[in-house]
């Protein structure tokens, strides 16, 4: 991995030296990102909003006739969830910022489960799924953040 990783940083490196963008370009493109995976993840879910709705809803906070207040909500707090992920570049990942953005997620779509565990199988989920009991998986949670810091002190950061 290693290896992999220091690829990385070489073209990274090269790109830099081939074509510097400046800070325009590079909110231009963070944007974009954004609006795409903002639309993307969504519509993967169903949301019924086009990209360009999507855009909308996000850059001019408008709401698009004829579609659903949670396709809106939906859109807005998963940018809103990508937000609070960027603030977050200088922490420690922890349980609570997971929990945290999971209650972005569900802000004004499902108060009772913002920022808990699902306790329930949902209609897309397998029927012989076992659910884990709360204290496991707050333990499984717990190891992959963990993993995560670890991995992440040997990996470092590649930035735009």
């Amino acid at each position: 991995m290693n290896n992999k990783l220091k690829k990385i940083y070489e073209l990274k490196s090269e790109l830099d030296y081939r074509i510097p963008l400046n800070q325009g370009e590079i909110k231009r493109i963070k944007e974009n990102y954004i609006i795409k995976n903002t639309y993307n993840s969504n519509a993967i879910e169903g949301n019924a909003l086009t990209e360009m709705e999507t855009r909308f809803v996000i850059e001019i906070n408008l709401a698009v006739g004829k579609k659903s207040l949670k396709d809106h909500l939906e859109i807005r707090n998963y940018y809103n969830a990508l937000l609070y992920i960027e603030t977050l570049t200088n922490e420690i990942l922890s349980e609570e910022n997971i929990k945290t953005v999971y209650a972005i997620l569900l802000d004004g779509l499902n108060c009772t489960n913002k920022g808990k565990y699902r306790t329930t199988v949902t209609s897309q989920e397998m029927n012989d799924l076992i659910l884990l009991n709360l204290l496991l998986l707050t333990e499984l949670l717990n190891l992959f953040v963990n993993l995560l810091i670890s991995t992440h002190s040997l990996m470092g950061m590649v930035e735009l």
